[in-house]
């Protein structure tokens, strides 16, 4: 279970950035925080300020979280249920450790991605509210938006071309 040491310990450091950012930031918004924003990033939804910190904070921990709880079920899963190139090599009992290994460490970087989009989006919203008038740069948005999208695609098909290769 080495694969995973890095990408824990990695989760565990952004977690409390992530945290640390939400607490040091939490001045910078107003009251009343745009939270919601239209195609052009006027803003079209509020939220109170505790109000949003609270639920950026839980999407930003217990969503990456849930990635964590699943690894501890990776073992469990029946063999039936796991769909991947070559089964039945990486499900013998001689490679089941490398696939359960593998598959956790994927899982806690799929965690790591999670919080640092949710980072972004904080970001971007104290941006906006700090905006005369507020509104979302919907530029920065994308980039955010497309570089979570493009690395959320490419983790799959690491995994596809890992286990497409037996031994």
């Amino acid at each position: 279970m080495k694969e995973i040491h890095i990408p824990a310990i990695i989760l565990v450091i952004l977690l409390l950035g992530f945290a640390a950012y939400l607490a040091y930031s939490a001045s910078l918004l107003p009251d009343r925080v745009a939270t919601h924003f239209g195609a052009g990033g006027q803003p079209n939804g509020w939220m109170s300020r505790s109000g949003y910190l609270l639920f950026i904070g839980v999407l930003g921990v217990c969503l990456p979280l849930i990635f964590v709880i699943l690894v501890l079920f990776i073992r469990r899963i029946p063999d039936q249920f796991v769909n991947i190139p070559n089964k039945k090599y990486w499900l013998s009992p001689e490679h089941k450790e490398e696939y359960v290994s593998y598959v956790s460490g994927f899982m806690f970087w799929l965690a790591c991605l999670w919080v640092l989009f949710f980072a972004g989006l904080h970001f971007l919203t104290i941006e906006a509210n700090r905006a005369q008038p507020v509104q979302l740069d919907m530029g920065k948005f994308m980039i955010v938006l497309i570089g979570f999208m493009a690395a959320f695609m490419l983790w799959p098909i690491g995994m596809i071309i890992h286990f497409a290769k037996a031994g």
